[in-house]
């Protein structure tokens, strides 16, 4: 019998193609895994078919079970090829940023594909066999999947799915954008659950009907192929598909109001390299056409007696001060409180404000009362890593710092209240209603209806501000409060308690319009604290337990495998 060293070193001869065809393979099933992930993409805008989610995790776990081993860069590739199509709008903000992203972030679906496809195994094959040799005469056959095995493996890897779109939410200050559960947001019926679970209750069901269909769909290929129904039939496993479907009957939020307030949302749809420019006379002149712009809508809308008038997240590209010959002009003819997104300038402690060093700027909004007045103010507490500041700014090289600094903001302290009569104004600015804790917040504070103002011509004529609307639907519905969202170029509109969509603001053939629009928004009568609002992602959390706990059972069986097969081997 040749020896191993020898085999290994004829597999490497001149012509031999042993490798090349591994090499091959790898790269097919690479590429497999790839698309696999790009597909999960199409459950979001721009293409925004969302029930393909109860389908989309099935091709990774097939081809992580069925074409051999490494299911952690089988998870990889399919994560990058998901993120970097799923981020892609933001390569109009920063070239390449969705590659970066993808490139960290797909480390959470490799684990998450690698846990599964382990705990399937250990599932599969209890302690009297999984030392059982794989090329022995008598097949080895998986064992028969009780209801038991099917709720415990489906529910454990979904609250691992979970766990790591929750450890996405903070890592790198981080980034919950298109959470799976986000797809469904056009389904009022669908996603009133999230009031008692937040967006990740939708993910998790999502997740344990992909399971549980890959494990009905494997089981009647193994029958076909193995030609043993009794090993791998049970009717039973279709039971947790059907119990799911309860869950969606949740009844949709309904809600009392006596009355509404007039809101008139301002869509100036001032493009980006207009409001921005380089040269100091064409950013004068766009300057002007901005403030041209947003004063002609105002008084549009002021015409037809709005309770309240709000401006997007920095309306013009400068800071705005009270007072001003803007201002002034404004408000002798506007005779109503106004809102308005803007960098807000505040002296530092013991300076005498000569230079832009003794300031502290936010990006805020500001409260005015019908006078011109500053009644309240917010400034945006989760601020943009390297869009609004640059994080470690210290730690940096200065050769590398001079191409990455991108913001002096300071972040805010503290959730603020607009009042306005019966209503309470829970504000948020640019990309905040993302977290769903962010605007838990201002409703604890007695806010009854929440409040976004954003500016996303960053993303220019992408799928972005679509994708960003979105996640305002969930937090209207998580928290049972009616939501006012208004974007500078697309996307302004008002969002119920129970999640549907009122009044997009857009023009006859596309969604990048100049205009305004008055809406009645309903003040909720007694409004009362959802079971979110009270406890925030408290489910969240719990899979993140239930998780530990299946990462403790996948290390114990693993362990206890080395130890049988050591003892195995001094015998």
């Amino acid at each position: 019998m040749p020896a191993r060293g020898d085999a290994e070193s004829r597999s490497k001869r001149s012509g031999n193609l042993a490798s090349r065809l591994k090499f091959g393979t790898k790269l097919r099933e690479a590429v497999l895994c790839f698309i696999a992930g790009l597909a999960v993409s199409i459950i979001f805008y721009p293409i925004n078919f969302p029930f393909y989610s109860f389908i989309a995790l099935i091709p990774i776990l097939w081809i992580s079970y069925f074409l051999g081993p490494g299911s952690f860069w089988k998870g990889y590739f399919f994560g990058f090829g998901h993120f970097v199509s799923c981020f892609a709008w933001l390569n109009e903000v920063f070239p390449g940023s969705s590659f970066g992203l993808a490139l960290a972030y797909s480390f959470l679906t490799a684990s998450w594909n690698f846990l599964t496809t382990r705990l399937l195994f250990n599932l599969d094959y209890g302690k009297l066999k999984d030392l059982a040799p794989k090329n022995a005469k008598e097949p080895l056959y998986p064992d028969t999947f009780t209801i038991g095995k099917v709720i415990f493996f489906c529910g454990l890897s979904a609250a691992i799915w979970v766990c790591m779109e929750s450890v996405r939410s903070i890592i790198f200050t981080g980034l919950p954008w298109n959470q799976l559960g986000a797809c469904l947001w056009a389904y009022p019926r669908l996603i009133s659950i999230v009031s008692f679970t937040g967006i990740y209750g939708l993910s998790f069901i999502i997740v344990f009907v992909n399971l549980n269909l890959f494990l009905i769909l494997r089981n009647i290929y193994l029958i076909k192929k193995k030609n043993h129904p009794e090993r791998f039939f049970n009717k039973k496993q279709c039971l947790p598909l059907l119990i799911l479907v309860a869950l969606f009957v949740v009844p949709v939020h309904t809600w009392e109001s006596s009355e509404n307030i007039r809101v008139a949302l301002i869509q100036g749809n001032i493009p980006l390299e207009q409001m921005y420019n380089s040269n100091p006379k064409k950013a004068l002149e766009n300057l002007k056409l901005s403030e041209e712009t947003y004063k002609e809508l105002t008084f549009m809308a002021a015409d037809e007696k709005p309770d309240l008038i709000i401006w997007p997240e920095t309306a013009l590209p400068r800071a705005l001060r009270p007072g001003e010959p803007l201002m002034r002009e404004i408000f002798n003819r506007v005779e109503c409180p106004m809102i308005i997104g803007t960098v807000r300038r505040e002296l530092r402690d013991g300076t005498k404000g000569l230079l832009i060093d003794d300031y502290r700027q936010y990006n805020s909004a500001i409260y005015f009362d019908e006078a011109g007045r500053v009644i309240d103010k917010y400034s945006k507490i989760h601020i943009v890593p390297f869009g609004e500041y640059t994080p470690f700014k210290d730690l940096w090289p200065k050769k590398i710092l001079k191409y990455i600094y991108m913001g002096t903001l300071t972040r805010g302290k503290e959730h603020s209240v607009f009042k306005l009569g019966n209503a309470s104004l829970g504000p948020s600015i640019c990309y905040e209603d993302i977290f769903p804790e962010l605007c838990r917040a201002p409703v604890n504070k007695g806010a009854n209806i929440l409040m976004s103002i954003s500016n996303d011509a960053w993303f220019q004529k992408s799928s972005g501000a679509q994708q960003h609307r979105i996640h305002a639907v969930f937090r209207a519905v998580e928290n049972a409060r009616p939501f006012i969202r208004n974007g500078n170029n697309s996307d302004s509109c008002i969002i119920l308690p129970n999640g549907k969509t009122v009044g997009l603001l857009r023009g006859p053939s596309s969604r990048f319009y100049r205009g305004y629009r008055i809406y009645d928004v309903p003040i909720l009568t007694n409004p009362k604290l959802t079971f979110y609002t009270k406890y925030g992602n408290i489910f969240a959390y719990i899979c993140n337990t239930v998780s530990l706990f299946g990462i403790y059972y996948l290390l114990y069986r693993f362990l206890d495998r080395k130890k049988r097969l050591h003892e195995k081997i001094k015998r």
